[in-house]
């Protein structure tokens, strides 16, 4: 069936039409009854009696059909392609619940009066995972918003006393930049989960200098069910910038270029093989040779570096940009731009020059810096900060909105398509 929000029904059913599915599977689902909308009816319209709940039994699951029955069809997040559909099986959400429920409690006994706020879209693993089950499992009340709403959350944040909130960069950095922060009181917040996005440093330090709550980093992807590493609550505290350790029964490979094992501090793609890895693409096998090894290894197309443990991600193996034979992580770029008072968000993507690739970045401005800041400004400001082959060669160009997911992911796919067309201008102008 398709449980569709009434707000949405007619674009549901439009959807439903095209992919030639029976509209009589549709049902409106909501917090409160509804009436009837295009012969949809109200989802609590085929709730069983009493008789027939008191009488249900839960389908036992034990063995294989635990290991092989899938239990949630994930979307990726489709920032570089087209999205793909991921296999989650009971036993991957059910040993990924386990594992981040282990490193939540590690050194961190449950916080009394604990309460969530639930705001990540939950067809993501993050919100997924967090706002539907690893609340049940940690036997926490979570307090689910309609839709995220900045000065909303905040407020909710306030009225309900909220300890602990998962959530993504960009949401961080809406908590330094924007006034409403300061209107709030946010002192019952103890501590934060920041995923899907890189956090740089300094707004991580900006925020527990500011607010008072520690920040703990995870790293993963929807291939992973939800997560593969975390920062245990005393290793945030102790100041590390690292994204964290190894979930529990969680092997890591780091792999060069030339396919060898990185080193201590040496960059390296990441494989990950646990029982939280996927069964595989919905309808492609070809894309699950491509990424899952006969042995079980994940590759995650990821960047990191591992130094004792800890590890550092850099970026997706396909954003590298190479300038003279040199690589360039766009995250550490957007990271540092984030740094900039003038600059509210930026993304940063590779644009072929004359000489070879180089790094541009789309940068929006802070309210009130439209007109005091230019694109020169910028480029000089990052130039005084980088290695040579990391400065802005390729321009600042100023968009009113980086375009990214509702996980916080910046659209690289839209980015490219941008730089394109830059790219084409700019080969037209030349030849003029």
């Amino acid at each position: 069936m398709v449980l569709a929000h009434p707000s949405l029904l007619s674009t549901v059913l439009q959807a439903v039409q095209e992919a030639n599915i029976d509209q009589t599977t549709v049902l409106q689902f909501s917090d409160r009854p509804v009436q009837p909308q295009f012969n949809v009816p109200d989802w609590r319209s085929i709730l069983p009696s009493a008789s027939d709940v008191v009488q249900y039994r839960w389908l036992e699951l034990s063995g294989r059909a635990a290991r092989n029955r899938i239990a949630t069809l994930n979307f990726s997040s489709g920032t570089t392609g087209l999205p793909k559909g991921v296999s989650i099986s009971h036993y991957n959400v059910v040993a990924n619940l386990k594992q981040i429920a282990f490193m939540t409690r590690l050194e961190n006994p449950t916080v009394a009066n604990a309460r969530w706020m639930g705001f990540l879209p939950m067809y993501h693993a993050y919100g997924q995972l967090y706002s539907c089950l690893m609340c049940v499992v940690l036997d926490t009340p979570v307090y689910v918003m309609a839709k995220f709403e900045f000065p909303e959350l905040l407020r909710s944040i306030q009225e309900y006393r909220i300890t602990t909130i998962h959530l993504a960069p960009p949401i961080l950095k809406m908590l330094v930049d924007r006034p409403e922060s300061s209107q709030h009181d946010l002192s019952s917040v103890q501590d934060a989960l920041s995923g899907a996005a890189p956090l740089s440093r300094e707004l991580r330090y900006k925020i527990q200098d500011r607010f008072g709550f520690v920040i703990r980093e995870g790293w993963g992807l929807t291939e992973l069910t939800c997560a593969a590493i975390q920062t245990p609550i005393q290793l945030a505290k102790s100041g590390t910038n690292s994204v964290g350790v190894l979930l529990p029964n969680t092997e890591c490979k780091l792999l060069t270029a030339d396919g060898n094992l990185a080193g201590d501090g040496e960059m390296g793609e990441i494989y990950i093989r646990g029982p939280q890895v996927f069964q595989g693409y919905w309808g492609n096998e070809e894309a699950t040779r491509e990424t899952k090894t006969p042995d079980g290894w994940l590759r995650t197309g990821d960047i990191a570096i591992n130094r004792q443990g800890q590890f550092w991600i850099v970026d997706r193996v396909k954003e590298l940009i190479k300038v003279n034979g040199l690589q360039v992580a766009p995250a550490e770029l957007e990271a540092l731009l984030g740094e900039n008072p003038h600059v509210a968000d930026a993304g940063v993507v590779g644009i072929e020059m004359q000489h070879g690739e180089v790094p541009l970045a789309y940068v929006a401005v802070t309210t009130g810096s439209q007109s005091s800041i230019t694109a020169n400004d910028i480029e000089d400001w990052v130039a005084e900060r980088v290695a040579r082959h990391k400065r802005l060669t390729g321009g600042v160009i100023f968009i009113n909105k980086v375009p990214r997911l509702a996980s916080g992911k910046i659209e690289r796919k839209l980015l490219k398509e941008w730089v394109k067309k830059e790219q084409a201008m700019r080969l037209s102008a030349a030849k003029l």
